[in-house]
């Protein structure tokens, strides 16, 4: 599972590196373009590295070690936009000559004013962590990577409890006459210790159904006060 994070995780790794006496890097040599321009081949390396895709389909990114194509490819997968958002590619433009794009990095953070922090490679040979700016007319616009979504954990909900057959449905919290306190579920009994939950007045909760580890669970979980 490839994430904004993961990429970024493994770009710091490279913060500062210079490359080799020859304009060599171990980008270039990845993507088969020993000595070229590698900052878009630094973005490709970065995204493989935190298990991610690089190419045309259903991929994590498409190439881009040609930027004018990256831009084209990003915007062709509808995955364009003018905002930051961490992980995102930065292209810029750094005058009106030559290419309509002339480089391209990730983008760190963004501060929601006019500061984006990026991680670029093959800036003075070198990758660089830096502050751009919004408003400086160098940015062109963001390619929107198709990062993995991690699923937010659903937990199951209690159920309303069933009336039928309840005293062995029940839920109790209760006291053994010496200040030790315990969870029942019919016959199950889970002592609690005196950190673990607060007992309230209310002696019962009901559940319709309700397993060991639900009732561990639920002894962690209940606001009770003793």
């Amino acid at each position: 599972m490839v994430t904004a994070e993961g990429v970024l995780d493994q770009a710091r790794n490279w913060i500062g590196y210079q490359e080799e006496p020859d304009g060599d890097t171990p980008f270039s040599r990845q993507w088969g373009f020993p000595g070229g321009f590698w900052c878009g081949m630094f973005c490709q390396s970065m995204v493989v590295a935190a298990g991610g895709t690089v190419g045309d389909g259903n991929t994590t990114i498409p190439y881009t070690h040609y930027t004018v194509t990256g831009v084209e490819a990003f915007m062709g997968r509808d995955a364009w936009s003018g905002e930051p958002a961490p992980g995102r590619l930065i292209y810029f433009r750094w005058g009106d000559y030559g290419d309509p794009v002339h480089h391209v990095g990730l983008c760190e953070s963004w501060d929601g004013g006019d500061e984006v922090i990026t991680i670029e490679g093959n800036i003075k040979n070198s990758v660089v962590h830096t502050a751009r700016y919004l408003s400086s007319g160098t940015i062109v616009g963001f390619g929107i990577p198709a990062y993995s979504q991690t699923p937010t954990p659903i937990e199951p909900p209690i159920a309303t409890p069933n009336r039928d057959g309840e005293d062995a449905m029940n839920v109790y919290v209760g006291g053994m006459g010496a200040g030790q306190w315990f969870l029942q579920a019919g016959s199950n009994l889970v002592p609690v210790s005196k950190g673990d939950v607060i007992l309230k007045q209310r002696p019962a909760v009901n559940v319709t159904y309700c397993t060991d580890a639900f009732i561990q669970r639920l002894a962690k979980a209940l606001p009770v006060v003793k």
